[in-house]
């Protein structure tokens, strides 16, 4: 361990070890759409189907996610690696749409149509801690693709999910 780091700077070495699956958050304000990826999403409960999501509040998605009510969840899949690089800053937010097949949920919110699973949230309840908000989102409606291939972030890199073999008894 390396003593001459500060505790945050000791803290996002130690974050960068969590794997974590990659989604595309985005929303719909004054007929514009908004996105951004994010690793910062997990269930929250079951009884009502819930969603957590924490949005740093200088994204361009906070305000408008903040005002429209609604917010989809689109879990990217392997091969989405260029369409998660756009929507972490790669792109320019009125272009990133251009990337992917986007569709329009029936609330008007963008969703990647060919995503490994959606979720169609209303917003419930919002937090502010620090640099963030943390948005808890009612899933209204899910789907999700039988087969697994979530793209996954670890340690400042993409990678994709390969099964283990199953240890099996006796």
């Amino acid at each position: 361990m390396n003593d001459d780091l500060q505790l945050p700077d000791r803290f996002r070495m130690a974050m960068r070890q969590f794997a974590a699956t990659v989604s595309v958050i985005s929303t719909a304000d004054g007929g514009q759409r908004y996105g951004m990826t994010a690793t910062a999403v997990t269930s929250l409960c079951v009884e009502p189907p819930t969603l957590l999501v924490c949005v740093n509040r200088g994204a361009s998605i906070h305000t408008p996610l903040s005002r429209a009510g609604h917010f989809c969840v689109s879990v990217l899949r392997d091969h989405h690696v260029a369409l998660s690089h756009a929507f972490s800053g790669g792109l320019d937010p009125s272009r990133r749409f251009s990337l992917g097949d986007w569709q329009d949920t029936e609330e008007g919110l963008p969703f990647l149509a060919d995503a490994q699973a959606s979720f169609v949230c209303r917003l419930a309840r919002t937090l502010e801690y620090a640099t963030h908000s943390v948005f808890i989102g009612e899933v209204l409606r899910a789907c999700s693709s039988e087969a697994a291939a979530p793209l996954v972030y670890h340690a400042g890199r993409y990678a994709g999910l390969a099964p283990l073999e199953q240890a099996r008894p006796g």
